[in-house]
């Protein structure tokens, strides 16, 4: 029987086990670095290309839309129809002409709004109207400039094209 006591093998062997165990516990820790740094760079990898294809439609859809909103401005029809809708004790003509100009140009949104930022019509959700649209950009196209603005609601981003049917 081999007595442990004054043996030198116990030390040895844990000195065998703390070494064994050290590098395993290093390599597991790199390795952990190691994937931690390879899923960053893979999400950053993600964003810029989300980013990208996001400013690709941004700046496909702006000039489209800024050329809807100058052809709006001068519509003839709609800038009688949206003066005599006061006069008019609906507004059923108006809306009956924006529901054709909503379909014709193939836009997801198409809201008409009066000098009191209230909303007049809104072609995507026609239950909803008279609902106050405050933002910078309607206060500046409210001043008789043309603006485009970007900006995120719950279902995405909207690009929104504004511009003043009369200045001032």
């Amino acid at each position: 029987m081999i007595r442990f006591r004054r043996s030198i093998a116990l030390p040895l062997i844990g000195l065998l086990l703390f070494v064994s165990s050290g590098g395993a516990i290093i390599s597991h820790l790199a390795n952990v670095h190691s994937i931690e740094s390879s899923l960053r760079e893979s999400e950053h990898d993600k964003l810029n290309h989300i980013g990208y294809i996001v400013d690709t439609a941004i700046r496909a859809e702006a000039p489209r839309l800024s050329a809807l909103a100058r052809s709006l401005k001068d519509h003839a029809e709609l800038k009688w129809r949206f003066a005599m809708r006061a006069q008019e004790d609906d507004a059923t003509g108006l809306r009956a002409m924006l529901d054709r100009i909503y379909l014709d140009t193939r836009v997801d949104i198409l809201s008409i709004v009066d000098a009191t930022q209230s909303t007049v019509y809104r072609a995507h959700d026609p239950a909803r109207n008279g609902d106050r649209f405050d933002t910078p950009a309607m206060t500046k196209a409210l001043a008789g400039e043309d603006v485009l603005e970007i900006s995120q609601s719950a279902s995405g981003l909207i690009v929104r094209a504004l511009s003043p049917l009369q200045r001032g």
